[in-house]
């Protein structure tokens, strides 16, 4: 006997309908078992009527063959359900689906359509009741039509029992359909295996022959299940991917923040704050209270704070919790908002992959930017569809004015809502803009708090544990109690102070050099920065080891960007003295110690200040004669110098001047790390220095004078002139309040290049490259540019790659993988030079290859022949406002062709017919008045051809209608005197498609890129000649 002839219908039956309860709710299983059919009937009947009343009805007649279909499938599998509750299941969800979508127009339309496919798929239950009731293998059919409907229903189920389920239903739907498909098709073949089988039913030589059809259904289904099931997850996966990709943010580095800035937190500290009942007040989950603001003075620990927040708010169940740490040197930083809210949107899809349709079917595929305005309709989305969110937002002080200000309406316009259910915890000091926004909010003050002063000096006791740790047997240990109090006493509600003295005494390696350094310990965080810089510059320190400490912080603070370890360390080996990068000259990591604790290591293989007041204090607080001790000029005449010195060595790397193999070589040796930044900045450095020197009359160094002489060699004018002639003071007579690089007037040859590199990059922000390959775009740009910069830098990333390609091994195993690990972070930079990842990139080439993708023009018109198809647009949206415009009909609206056709058939009509036409398409039941005085002429029919130039026109259309035959050819689609040939199959598409709008228009005087104007304009150009 064959396989599936043993099956049990009633055990398939069984467990169908188990799998479906396991997902209902206790409330839908009762509702559920007590539920007739006519319940549903009636449903229906409600539905429809309510409908009626707000004028939306919609057919809900589809509803029927699913419901007279049922109707009869419950006669004759009654026989398998009886003393069983499993009957009413195959309707009764229906009620409920229905209920729930009604109000929801587009929703309750999908939901008909599937169940009307549903009914159309089921077998003819009344034509062979008899046979149900009686024969095993049809029994088992009964069965596997249970099964089928209620997977349908359990899947269903799911969508509906979702939160804010309407927002998202609609995108899940069509990730469904492929599923649904699924269940169609076993349907379907279970109908044609009863049509077909039932007439045979009593002949035994066709039951071997039905079995194994059956058995056949079963494996096919059972594979086409397998088969969606991975459809599915690699559907699944692929749209989070596209989703990541398309929120473009590197939610990576957030993480890496909150680990850093967390190991700073002592055990046993900061725990209070969930007991505080404003903090009670906002974990509630309820609209009360949204927003509440954590606020303190510099270094008293606000980000350990919000990290112990994220960790407690972390260990509560079916709660989301998303964070973002503010950072001064964030791009963008005037306008965060975009950031923080991409930030947002891919930790919540990270916590649920499955938001991902949504944002593939509803921003992605329509081809919309992420850009703030698609975030703030996106992130609300995202939010109401959780039960429960919490947002914690560290350091908003750290953004610029306008971005504090920008950041905080944006959070409380975007994050919060009576529908969203999520409240938002924003952390800064003080300042005035952030406090007039969130002073009526409530507040946790970290100033002049009790448990903070009791965190504090746990957190001393610890530290001066383990400095007595060092002096067992030397020291009393009455000294280190004294200490202790004594650092307690200055503290003053700041951790970030506690940690710099403690370090100042740990410094100390005798008892009398501790007892000294306690009893002048600095007051407040000025005085304890003020110190640390004492000791930088203390004059028993070589005066090359201060010069490499006050450059390290030149280069921390005055960078365009968040620099690399390695990118500070070379910046820094090249000066005056040293104006090459070898290996002998390269510094150690451990160079950053003498900054120590004023910088600490940071994310992603960078370095930063230990506060952000450390840097604002360096570059604007008084030091020492009343100037800050990092001034702007020097740290942009030396950071300048460093860049152009590096790049007077780079021009080797030009293919003229070296094989790859040299160029590869050098870069694996480390000697030309600083090659991107250079690149991109060296003349801002310039121009800020420079800028400096006109303003205070200062003299340029020769060091400097000769570095700008030997850079102008990169200009490929091959310009004679002496550049750098004039030294001395600058000369303040030039003037050009128009040329932001006036302050270079005095260097023609360097003035020159750097203009033209300017406007030469200001040019691909604005040029199209996005339609070419992208290896065209690099040689084209490297041609294009009036300069060798891009040239060296394009080699230079060539070699790079190949060094971090893993095939890659022509060096030693180990020193390759330093290599890597050292310049991998961010080498991947965007060969789109106007990108702003052209000079910070990403960690491999994946990452890089799925952000170039935005920046293509994949988009192309349907019409081949349209003048912007072989352009392209780069989004969706951008395409459909072009087919919008320029070609209605696609998207069923009147186009300028229908407008002729209709125009054509009225002018062949009887005058009383074609005078009722015309009023009949223009809205009116009276003919217009006659007119006394002629109407003035449209704008388009001023500009209309002369005589002459219609004739020129109309014999140019003839020419091209029949340059393709002979001469007694059919004349052009678009003829003005003999109109359109319809009856031509030739002619039947679009006009649009073939008409030559390139010579149509300026023959008209209208303009090629603008062809926007109305088909009635034209028509009543037309009718007047």
């Amino acid at each position: 006997m064959c396989r599936l002839a043993m099956a049990d219908p009633k055990a398939t039956i069984t467990k169908a309908f188990e799998d479906l309860q396991r997902s209902l709710s206790p409330e839908h299983i009762h509702e559920f078992a007590s539920t007739e059919l006519k319940e549903v009937w009636s449903a229906v009947q409600d539905i429809q009527t309510s409908q009626r009343k707000r004028h939306c009805a919609q057919t809900l007649r589809r509803i029927e063959p699913l419901l007279r279909g049922l109707e009869k499938y419950a006669k004759v599998i009654e026989v398998l359900c009886n003393d069983t509750p499993y009957l009413s299941f195959i309707w009764a969800p229906i009620k409920l689906m229905i209920q729930l979508a009604s109000n929801h127009r587009d929703i309750f339309d999908a939901l008909l359509d599937a169940y009307a496919d549903i009914g159309t798929a089921l077998p003819r239950f009344d034509r062979y009741e008899e046979t149900f009731k009686s024969n095993p293998e049809f029994q088992f059919v009964l069965a596997e039509v249970y099964s089928t409907i209620l997977e349908f229903h359990q899947r269903t189920y799911k969508f509906f029992q979702r939160r804010a389920w309407h927002l998202i239903f609609l995108s899940v739907w069509k990730d469904f359909r492929a599923r649904f498909d699924g269940i169609l098709h076993t349907l379907e073949k279970h109908r044609d295996f009863v049509d077909r089988e039932a007439s045979s039913i009593d002949m035994v030589e066709d039951r071997v022959a039905r079995s194994r059809m059956l058995e056949d259904i079963a494996e096919r289904q059972r594979q086409t299940a397998a088969l969606l099931k991975s459809n599915e997850m690699m559907n699944q996966l692929a749209q989070f991917q596209s989703s990541i990709s398309w929120l473009a943010v590197d939610d990576k580095k957030q993480e890496a923040e909150r680990s850093r800035r967390s190991g700073r937190k002592h055990s046993g500290t900061c725990e209070w704050v969930g007991q505080v009942p404003e903090m009670k007040a906002w974990l509630q989950d309820n609209n009360s209270e949204p927003v509440i603001w954590l606020n303190g003075k510099p270094g008293a620990g606000k980000s350990v704070m919000c990290t112990v927040i994220i960790d407690n708010l972390d260990k509560i169940e079916s709660l989301n919790v998303c964070y973002y740490f503010c950072d001064n040197q964030d791009d963008g930083r005037d306008n965060p908002s975009e950031r923080v809210l991409g930030v947002i949107a891919t930790q919540l899809l990270r916590a649920h992959p499955e938001l991902a349709s949504l944002i593939t079917n509803e921003f992605v595929s329509p081809g919309l930017s992420s850009s703030l305005a698609q975030l703030r309709t996106l992130v609300p989305k995202l939010l109401e569809l959780q039960p429960y969110t919490r947002i914690v937002i560290d350091g908003i002080d750290e953004c610029s004015k306008i971005g504090q200000k920008s950041l905080v309406n944006e959070l409380q316009s975007t994050c919060l809502g009576p529908k969203l259910h999520s409240k938002i915890l924003m952390s800064s000091r003080k300042e005035p803009t952030i406090n007039s926004k969130l002073d009526s909010k409530p507040k946790i003050c970290l100033d002049e708090n009790g448990k903070v002063e009791i965190d504090i000096r746990r957190y001393i006791d610890h530290k001066i544990q383990l400095i007595q740790s060092n002096f067992i047997g030397e020291l009393e240990p009455d000294i280190f109690t004294q200490i202790a109090s004594s650092v307690a006493d200055k503290a003053d509600g700041m951790f970030l102070w506690v940690r710099l003295v403690t370090q100042e005494l740990e410094q100390c390696f005798c008892g009398r050099d501790l007892e000294e350094c306690a009893k002048s310990l600095p007051h407040g965080l000025k005085e304890a920065y003020g110190r640390i810089l004492d000791r930088i510059m203390d004059e028993e320190v070589s005066p090359h080891i201060r010069s490499l400490s006050v450059r390290i912080l030149e280069w921390m603070s005055c960078s365009y960007r968040r620099l690399k370890m390695h990118e500070i360390l070379d910046g820094v080996s090249i000066h005056p003295d040293c104006t090459s990068l070898e290996s002998s000259t390269k510094l150690s990591r451990r160079v950053f110690d003498l900054c120590r604790p004023l910088v600490e290591d940071g994310p992603c293989d960078t370095v930063v200040f230990v506060h952000f007041s450390a840097q604002e204090y360096i570059l604007k607080a008084a030091y020492k004669q009343g100037r800050p001790f990092i001034r702007p000029e020097d740290a942009h005449l030396n950071i300048g110098h460093s860049c152009v010195a590096y790049l007077n060595t780079s021009f080797r790397l030009l293919p003229q001047n070296s094989t790859e193999e040299e160029r590869i070589e050098w870069i694996f040796k480390g000697l030309h790390g600083l090659q991107t930044y250079s690149n991109q900045y060296w003349y801002s450095h310039i121009v800020g220095y420079m800028d400096q020197v006109v303003a205070q009359k200062l003299e340029v160094p020769e060091y400097l004078l000769w570095s700008l002489k030997e850079i102008i060699k990169y200009d490929k004018t091959e310009l004679t002139e002496d550049s750098t002639q004039s030294t001395g003071i600058a000369n303040t007579s030039y003037s050009n309040t128009r040329d932001r690089f006036a302050s270079l007037g005095r260097f023609p040859g360097l003035h020159s290049l750097v203009s033209n590199v300017e406007k030469f990059r200001d040019s691909l922000k604005r040029q199209d490259w996005t339609i070419k390959q992208i290896g065209v775009v690099s040689l084209e740009t490297c041609a294009s540019d009036p300069s060798w910069f891009s040239t060296a830098c394009h080699y230079y990333q060539v070699a790079l790659e190949v060094l971090l390609d893993p095939d890659f091994s022509k060096y030693p195993t180990q020193e390759l993988q330093s290599f890597r690990d050292i310049y991998r972070d961010s080498a991947f930079t965007c060969r789109y030079l106007h990108c702003n990842r052209a000079t910070d990139g990403f960690d491999s080439l994946q990452q890089r290859e799925k952000h170039e993708s935005k920046h293509q023009r994949v988009y192309r018109c349907d019409i081949t022949t349209c003048m912007d198809f072989k352009k392209g647009f780069a989004t969706r949206s951008q395409l459909g406002k072009h087919a919008k415009t320029y070609h209605p009909r696609l998207l069923g609206e009147t186009t300028l062709a229908d407008a002729v056709r209709a125009d054509k058939k009225q002018r062949a009509m009887p005058p009383p017919l074609a005078l009722a036409a015309n009023l009949a398409a223009n809205g009116k039941t009276q003919p217009p008045l006659p007119q006394q005085n002629p109407a003035p002429p449209t704008p388009f029919q001023t500009n209309k051809a002369s005589p002459k130039k219609k004739t020129e026109l109309k014999d140019s259309k003839v020419k091209r209608a029949t340059k393709k035959g002979d001469a007694g050819a059919t004349p052009s689609a678009f003829d003005f005197q003999g109109g359109m040939d319809f009856a031509n199959p030739d002619y039947s598409m679009d006009v649009l498609k073939d008409f030559d709008f390139d010579s149509f228009l300026p023959e008209l005087g209208g303009n090629v890129d603008d062809f926007n104007f109305e088909s009635s304009a034209f028509l009543d150009t037309r009718s007047t000649d």
